[in-house]
């Protein structure tokens, strides 16, 4: 049907993904795939069946990412976009965008808030209508920098270094 279901009572598998977190994997599947030149049409179908009823800022990034991968002029794409502008976060550190839960490999709390935001500044670069708020979370992000350059986990430096990247571009 074009979606990917996380193996259920699998070891090292996140909990909230194994719980049916099945729009988030395959929004990030389908992301990938797009990148590396591979869209997966039943991918799209699936999320685009589906995006309406998403309110989680996680999701909504790795969907942006994936409608905008597999087609730049997706209208979809580019309201999903509009959502994900519209829960960003504002408060005395600046923009950021806080996911319900825990994210796909099971960040919680300060970090999957660093893991989500640098997804979304990706996402709204990609788009292209929100620059600005982009930018903005990309000062957040940068605040979140250790002294050692890393932005927490493995995952959220990663994805922090992806979201500088495509700024810099």
């Amino acid at each position: 049907d074009g979606s990917w279901q996380p193996p259920e009572g699998r070891k090292g598998w996140s909990t909230d993904m194994a719980k049916g977190e099945a729009f988030n994997l395959t929004a990030y599947i389908a992301w990938g795939l797009a990148h590396a030149g591979e869209p997966s049409e039943e991918a799209g179908r699936w999320l685009a069946a589906r995006v309406a009823d998403v309110e989680d800022p996680y999701g909504l990034a790795l969907a942006t990412l994936a409608f905008l991968r597999a087609d730049p002029d997706a209208g979809i794409g580019h309201a999903t976009a509009a959502r994900l502008a519209a829960s960003a976060t504002r408060d005395a550190d600046g923009v950021s965008w806080v996911p319900a839960g825990s994210t796909g490999v099971g960040a919680r709390g300060h970090t999957a808030q660093i893991e989500t935001t640098a997804l979304a500044i990706q996402a709204l670069l990609l788009d292209g209508r929100q620059r600005l708020l982009a930018y903005d979370g990309l000062e957040r992000l940068i605040q979140w920098r250790g002294k050692d350059g890393r932005f927490g986990t493995t995952q959220s430096t990663i994805l922090s270094l992806k979201a500088l990247l495509a700024a810099d571009a």
